[in-house]
Parts: C-alpha cells; sequence; structure tokens
C-alpha cells in the first residue's frame, strides 16, 4: 500500500492502520460504474485474460470497481491544455478513464496570485520545496484573463478552474490537490453540473 500523492509505501503497520480505518464496502450495496466513454461504440473493449481463471473474456466497460479500460492521470488544466488535443481523445476511444492532476495548476488558478503582489503566504510559490517557482509576466497575462472568465461564471477562481476542467469532454474526474481540508469545501460548487 503507498501514498497516492508522494508514491512512498506505507510500512506494514502503517498499512494494517489504514485498512482498519477503511470502510468494509457491502457487496449487496455496490452498484457498476456510470462511467460511459464518450466515443465509444459498445461496452466491449477487446478481449484480456482473466487473472483469476486465466481463459479468455470480453473486455467490458464499467466494472463494479471502475473502468477495466484503464486510467490515465495526464496533466491538464485551463492553463495546461495539451492533453485535449490527442492524449484525452484517444483515450476516450479505448476506452480509459480520464482522471487529471494540476487542474488548479499548483494555486495559480485559485486567485491568490496577482501581479505586482507578494507572493500568497502558505502557497506553493512560498514554500522552500521547489513545486512551484514564482510566476513569469507571461504566466500573469494567463492567469489575469482565467480570473476574468471566472468572475464572469460568478465562481470564484479555484471552483471555476474546476468546472472548466470538469466540463472538457472525455474527462471522468479531477485529482485536487489541496493543502487543508476547509479548501475542498470551498471548491465543491466547482463540481456542480452545468446541465
Amino acid at each position: 500500500m503507498s501514498d497516492i500523492y508522494t508514491g512512498r509505501v506505507l510500512g506494514k503497520h502503517e498499512a494494517t492502520k489504514v485498512r482498519q480505518q477503511l470502510e468494509k464496502p457491502d457487496p449487496k450495496a455496490l452498484e457498476p460504474s456510470q462511467y460511459r466513454p464518450p466515443k465509444q461504440r459498445s461496452l466491449s473493449a477487446g478481449e484480456r485474460i482473466n487473472p483469476l481463471t486465466g481463459q479468455p473474456e470480453l473486455r467490458t466497460f464499467p466494472k463494479s470497481y471502475g473502468c477495466d479500460g484503464g486510467l490515465s492521470q495526464p496533466q491538464f488544466s485551463w492553463l495546461s491544455r495539451d492533453a485535449a488535443e490527442q492524449h484525452i481523445p484517444a483515450c476516450a476511444e479505448a476506452g480509459i478513464a480520464v482522471t487529471p492532476y494540476r487542474v488548479l495548476e499548483s494555486g495559480l488558478l485559485t486567485g491568490k496570485y496577482r501581479r505586482g503582489q507578494p507572493l500568497p503566504e502558505d502557497s506553493r510559490a512560498d514554500d522552500e520545496c521547489g513545486w512551484l517557482s514564482e510566476p513569469d509576466e507571461a504566466i500573469y497575462d494567463s492567469i489575469e484573463a482565467f480570473n476574468a472568465e471566472a468572475d464572469a461564471s460568478g465562481l470564484t477562481a479555484g471552483q471555476y478552474a474546476l468546472k472548466w476542467a470538469l466540463d472538457q469532454p472525455g474527462l471522468t474526474a479531477c485529482v485536487v490537490g489541496v493543502k487543508r481540508i476547509d479548501q475542498i469545501a470551498a471548491l465543491m460548487p466547482g463540481c456542480e453540473s452545468s446541465d
């Protein structure tokens, strides 16, 4: 068992403690996943060898515990859209779920960073770990354009960054790396559907 964010493998004692804290799923309450890749023509995605039986079987979509076609986590945000050109459409065609990370761009898309202002205290750029370097003028130009869109939407910058990402075709969910629990509650309005 490992930490999903750092990749650090948990020690035997830590892993046991985490497993004890997890709720046991009720097999009767499990529902099949509702994920359907946008361009997949059928529920079949080829064949695979079942690791338990050793027999060939159709690779179907969905499975109770997620996407049988796999999972991809590209970096993707309003500032970083490269994955939208080929990666995300290819995943959708292949039945691979896409859950991008850095949708808030390490805090750049939260409204905290302003041209001419000191770096926000307790921010990723203020940390000495090198997670984020101080934004340059071109990044500030992009942040200001983004903030204008967020203001027009009626959402905070962070909420808008999350909503913008979730509204993009081919995405299943988004990984949001926050430092504090209260930041999650502040982002929740960005998760509301625009349908």
